[in-house]
């Protein structure tokens, strides 16, 4: 049914949870599945305003932003390959970004049939403060979209 379903995750308990279920779909459809988190961009500003400013001789904001990719990576690799029986042909990718676009963008460019995602399900203040990867993706995707919420 769905060749091509992508998981993105972001390391919460939610995300873990839309993991298993795309691991149960791709392993009832026989289909590849693409595991993706997106990292935030290092927010700096050189000599100027802005959520920082670096001396980019005393702090090298490529490397770091780097270590930060490295590190996500690895983190991908050991939940998928804890939670990703060899049964299923699985791919990672570490993107950066905002996490809305990114994962519409990819899901586009790879041709997915499905998108699996997690919500965390809130509302008012929270909601407003924090935005929704969610709701961005299930606006944006030109594809099915499954949202995952698991009660607690």
């Amino acid at each position: 049914m769905f060749k091509k379903i992508l998981c993105p995750v972001d390391f919460s308990a939610h995300a873990h949870d839309a993991l298993k279920i795309s691991v149960e779909l791709a392993l009832s459809c026989d289909s590849e599945l693409s595991v993706i988190n997106v990292a935030e961009p290092v927010p700096v500003s050189i000599g100027g305003v802005g959520m920082a400013s670096v001396n980019p001789q005393i702090f090298n904001v490529a490397e770091y932003q780097k270590n930060m990719e490295d590190a996500a990576f690895e983190q991908l690799q050991k939940l998928c390959q804890e939670m990703i029986p060899d049964s299923v042909n699985s791919n990672i990718h570490i993107l950066v970004g905002h996490a809305g676009e990114n994962v519409v963008e990819f899901a586009g460019q790879q041709s997915v049939e499905l998108i699996v995602l997690s919500t965390h399900g809130r509302t008012g203040l929270k909601r407003l403060l924090l935005g929704s990867t969610a709701e961005y993706i299930i606006r944006h995707a030109s594809m099915p979209v499954l949202s995952v919420r698991i009660k607690e």
